[in-house]
């Protein structure tokens, strides 16, 4: 599955190496810039009592690791150049959402909600 492409995106965000508790390094995109000047959505988060109400009888349950979820939602053409980042190699943007932009978490939570 492709998640990046070349870009000659305008918006370019630097590249950070982040290290993790276990010592490893993890890519990441610094999107402050960009996030400063976004405008912001919002969306609730569903609540408790509802999302338990609607297991009703239900006696089998599974779990859903969605560590990798935000790639699964494509971005439109025109939102891509947005996400572009430099690396020493070139620049490109995500084909699909990265983590790190401001309004990821409200586009993420109701595409999981209808697919639920």
């Amino acid at each position: 599955m492709q998640v990046i492409e070349p870009s000659r995106s305008a918006w370019a965000s630097p590249v950070v190496i982040v290290a993790r508790k276990n010592g490893k390094a993890r890519f990441c995109v610094d999107y402050r810039r960009i996030n400063n000047i976004t405008k912001k959505d919002a969306y609730l988060l569903p609540r408790m009592e509802d999302c338990l109400d609607s297991l009703g009888d239900a006696i089998l349950f599974t779990s859903l690791d969605c560590k990798a979820g935000y790639w699964q939602v494509s971005l439109r053409k025109a939102e891509q150049e947005k996400t572009a980042f430099k690396k020493h190699c070139g620049t490109y943007h995500w084909l699909s959402m990265p983590f790190g932009l401001t309004n990821a978490p409200a586009t993420f939570q109701p595409a999981l909600d209808i697919i639920l």
